[in-house]
């Protein structure tokens, strides 16, 4: 028993000992030393529209925080293009604005005005048929002038129908169809500024996050297409390291 005991702390002994010399240590310390490497992260920037680039504001080297604007182009187009989407919004808006506010007063004063007139022409016309009707009938005019007389009733019958038609829809406004064909064309002209003011902002390129240049691309003046890279970016946050542990 006691043979078992002995044998048992020597090896308990033969195994701490080796433990202890083989366990890594950095300065004496116990601190455990690993081996690896650090992985850096990077990311190409460029411009979602293409253009002329006009500025350039970081060297390779230089320290960027998350939103800084390190490059811009020529924003004339696009401010051009943003103002004529803002005035065919206005003009839209100014053509809702007529359909649904309808004609004004004096416009069916108007209307009512032209039905009178074309009333007073037909009676007119009818009067002088039916005249030449009766001459005719009695050998004292000839039928190319009833002929007359009937093509001029029958032209001022429709000029009258014709106003009557205007002044209803005058009086009633416009269609519902009309005004949802507006409103549609209006809510276009607004997508379409909405897209030109982001073509606009696209013109500044920012930094997605803290990082170092790498690389510096292109110069001011070059012309760049969609995309196309301006910056390489190393991002510092965050860091990830790869290490080896033995087990």
């Amino acid at each position: 028993m006691k043979k078992r005991i002995v044998i048992g702390l020597a090896v308990l002994l033969v195994v701490g000992f080796t433990a202890w010399t083989q366990w890594p240590r950095n300065g004496g310390n116990g601190a455990l030393v690993l081996y690896g490497n650090v992985d850096i992260r990077e990311v190409q920037l460029g411009f979602r529209v293409a253009g002329r680039l006009e500025q350039m504001n970081f060297e390779e080297g230089d320290t960027v925080a998350a939103g800084t604007v390190m490059a811009t182009l020529d924003s004339k187009p696009m401010r051009d293009g943003l103002a004529l989407a803002e005035a065919r919004v206005a003009e839209a808006q100014a053509r809702l604005a007529l359909l649904r506010t309808g004609s004004r007063p004096q416009e069916i004063e108007q209307a009512r005005a032209r039905v009178s007139e074309a009333a007073a022409a037909l009676k007119n016309a009818e009067k002088e048929y039916e005249r030449q009707r009766e001459l005719t009938g009695k050998g004292l005019s000839s039928q190319g002038l009833l002929d007359n007389a009937l093509a001029q009733r029958d032209e001022a019958s429709a000029r009258l129908a014709a106003s009557r038609e205007a002044l209803a829809l005058a009086v009633e406004g416009a269609r519902a169809e009309d005004i949802a064909a507006a409103e549609a064309a209006l809510a276009g002209a607004r997508a379409q500024r909405e897209q030109a003011a982001t073509q606009l902002q696209d013109t500044e390129l920012k930094a997605p996050n803290n990082g170092v240049v790498l690389t510096r691309v292109r110069e001011p003046g070059a012309i760049l297409g969609t995309g196309m890279p301006v910056y390489t970016l190393s991002l510092t946050d965050t860091v990830y390291v790869r290490a080896y542990v033995d087990e």
